[in-house]
């Protein structure tokens, strides 16, 4: 990560894994969509802290394949992860929708992107 910059302005669109805080999903940089993930600290054994993200290219396939996969999550699990909604407007669907996407979306099988090519990192803001 030493060949990559630190980025200010990156904005968090949804997260598509979050432990404590968001892990990875969508966000916007200077116009375009691009995936996060946060960055796994292996002395600590533990997410780094604070918390530094990985800001990498997607092709325009996997950008519409992530879409999709997360629109069906605001459909049956809800909309609570969605930075691109105001707070107030985030819902939960009930929980007996939920097995339709997670039947659809087993866990492990999302992948990470950790092969595509590294734009830079940034922090969240707190």
């Amino acid at each position: 990560m030493r060949d990559v910059k630190r980025l200010d302005g990156v904005v968090l669109l949804w997260d598509a894994d979050y432990w404590d805080g968001p892990l990875a999903g969508l966000a916007a940089y200077d116009g375009s969509e691009h995936w996060f993930s946060a960055e796994w600290d292996a002395d600590r054994d533990d997410w780094s802290v604070p918390r530094r993200y990985v800001l990498r290219q997607l092709t325009p396939d996997e950008l519409d394949a992530e879409w999709a996969r997360h629109q069906q999550f605001e459909q049956f699990v809800g909309t609570r992860f969605c930075h691109h909604l105001a707070p107030n407007d985030r819902r939960q669907q009930p929980g007996e929708l939920w097995h339709r996407f997670y039947d659809a979306y087993p866990a492990g099988g999302h992948s990470a992107h950790d092969d595509r090519p590294a734009i830079g990192w940034f922090y969240i803001d707190p």
